[in-house]
């Protein structure tokens, strides 16, 4: 909420989710039982221009093309 996401416009997280993946590389990937779980870390870009560092976890269940959103946190900071 604190960067301008509600849960009555929840599309614009979601597409802001979906550019957090298609703009930054995969860091880890790791196939399961059940499919292949992907980990992106990257900047978040927000409604109201913040910038937070994220990591976001993608997983495709075997059989499937369209990746699931599994989680999503904030990652601290790193140096400049």
């Amino acid at each position: 909420m604190a960067h301008g996401f509600s849960t009555d416009h929840w599309p614009l997280l979601a597409d802001a989710l979906r550019r957090h993946a298609s703009e930054h590389p995969i860091v880890s990937e790791v196939a399961t039982a059940f499919g292949t779980r992907y980990v992106v870390d990257g900047i978040l870009h927000t409604l109201r221009g913040r910038t937070p560092r994220l990591r976001v976890v993608w997983f495709i269940d075997h059989g499937a093309e369209v990746p699931r959103l599994a989680t999503a946190y904030p990652l601290k900071r790193g140096p400049s």
